[in-house]
């Protein structure tokens, strides 16, 4: 189990990622989950957001259609979640005795219900964390 510390680290960093989600689809959405998938690798720590809409999975660049604020890109998203909020994590995570493979979260906004969950047991894609996050998003639709 890795040190409380990393947890708490965590929970910050997610809150963070999810208000830009929030931002990023603004208030009205038709967004049914929004799913933050962590992964933790030889090149660091990379963070991807999906949504679920209709039963499936779609990206930032493809939720246009979820979204009715237009305020920023997909790309400014991304960038803002793999910024500066890192930093706490990272430091967390560079201390701990184990680190897990993924963290995948999932938020419905509807009820605000949270559930995450920690794998430690994925073998790594020769691809890396990308390479990693597609093949996790190609089990959930």
């Amino acid at each position: 189990m890795p040190k409380m510390d990393v947890y708490e680290a965590f929970e910050a960093y997610v809150m963070s990622v999810l208000q830009q989600c929030v931002n990023f689809l603004g208030e009205q959405h038709s967004c049914q989950k929004m799913m933050v998938y962590t992964g933790f690798g030889a090149e660091g720590v990379r963070t991807f957001v999906d949504f679920v809409a209709q039963g499936h999975l779609v990206s930032p660049a493809d939720a246009d259609g979820l979204r009715a604020v237009r305020d920023y890109t997909a790309q400014e998203l991304m960038a803002q979640v793999n910024g500066d909020a890192q930093h706490s994590l990272l430091t967390a995570v560079r201390e701990a005795e184990k680190v897990p493979h993924h963290i995948v979260i999932s938020y419905d906004p509807s009820t605000g219900r949270m559930e995450s969950d920690w794998d430690y047991d994925t073998t790594p894609a020769p691809g890396g964390l990308e390479e990693d996050h597609r093949l996790w998003a190609i089990t959930q639709n």
